[in-house]
This record gives structure tokens, C-alpha cells and sequence, in this order.
């Protein structure tokens, strides 16, 4: 059941009447979503060596993992993510980033599932590019 507001006028002042009426636009979130939680990737750590950037992380549960999604994230809030379709993954290995020299970059990992829901973001590391 969705719930609008509907904005009423009354003398000298203004009211909002709470409506519990059901919109043409309420939408299901899938169960699995709700009734099964992904795990959350634990000891991310990161290393740059060369132009390849090395990613490792844990996860105590692959239960509904399908794949995860590695986030970098500069200062700036500028980000690049990257997807892996492997749930027994434990690592990413790119030399394809947008890396910037002299940068510090936080590195953060999701579980996803068939549904590209994200689980719970692991706690971040730290990346610096040297220059």
C-alpha cells in the first residue's frame, strides 16, 4: 500500500491530510533482496605496482553472491568501479584504470547478486598513486 500527501487548505493556516490510498505506481522490491543478505567483504586491501592495480578481499558467505563491484574513489568524489561476474573472486587485477599520479584513493568492495542488489561495502583501504 503506498501513501500520498494531499495538501489541504483550512482558514488561516495550511494542513496536510496523511492518505493511505494505494498509487498505480507502488512497486515489489524482489524477496530475496529483503529475506536473504548478502555478506560483506572484509580486509580489502589494495596495491598499485606498475600501471596494475591489485585488489584482494574476504567473505565469510558466498550465499546469494553472484559477483562483486570494486569502487576507487579520489578525493574529488570521482569515481571508477569496476565488475566481477565471479563469485568464488577474491581479487581484481586492472591495468586499465584512470589512475591519477599523486592521488590518494579509497578502495571499497560489494557483494552483488543476480539482481545487481549491492550487500553491505566493505570498509574502505587506501591507495596512493605515486607519481
Amino acid at each position: 500500500m503506498g501513501y500520498r500527501l494531499l495538501p489541504t487548505a483550512a482558514t488561516g493556516c495550511c494542513a496536510l491530510i496523511l492518505s493511505l490510498a494505494a498509487c498505480s505506481n507502488d512497486v515489489d522490491l524482489p524477496t530475496a533482496f529483503h529475506e536473504d543478505r548478502l555478506g560483506r567483504p572484509e580486509t580489502v586491501e589494495a596495491s598499485v605496482e606498475g600501471s596494475t592495480a591489485t585488489v584482494t578481499w574476504q567473505l565469510a558467505s558466498l550465499q546469494n553472491a553472484v559477483g562483486f563491484v570494486v569502487r576507487f574513489t579520489n578525493a574529488d568524489g570521482a569515481e571508477e568501479t569496476r565488475v566481477v561476474l565471479d563469485a568464488s573472486a577474491r581479487s581484481l587485477e586492472d591495468d586499465t584504470l584512470s589512475l591519477t599520479p599523486g592521488t590518494l584513493y579509497l578502495v571499497d568492495v560489494w557483494a552483488i547478486d543476480e539482481l545487481d542488489f549491492y550487500g553491505p561495502a566493505s570498509p574502505a583501504d587506501s591507495l596512493v598513486i605515486e607519481e
